[in-house]
């Protein structure tokens, strides 16, 4: 598993298990996990992997 699958993988679950407002508190739970990931790649993620914000 490359380096973008397994954050993808640990993106899924913390957006699963977790309520997340922002991009910026879902960088701190990856930080948390020992991912760091400028804003610009997370936000390539989130496209990537077709997340959307729920209200």
């Amino acid at each position: 598993m490359n380096k973008s699958e397994h954050r993808h993988q640990l993106i899924r679950a913390l957006v699963s298990k977790n309520k997340i407002h922002t991009q910026v508190e879902l960088q701190a739970l990856l930080a948390e996990n020992d991912i760091q990931v400028t804003q610009a790649t997370l936000s390539r993620d989130i496209k990537t992997m077709n997340l959307s914000k729920v209200r």
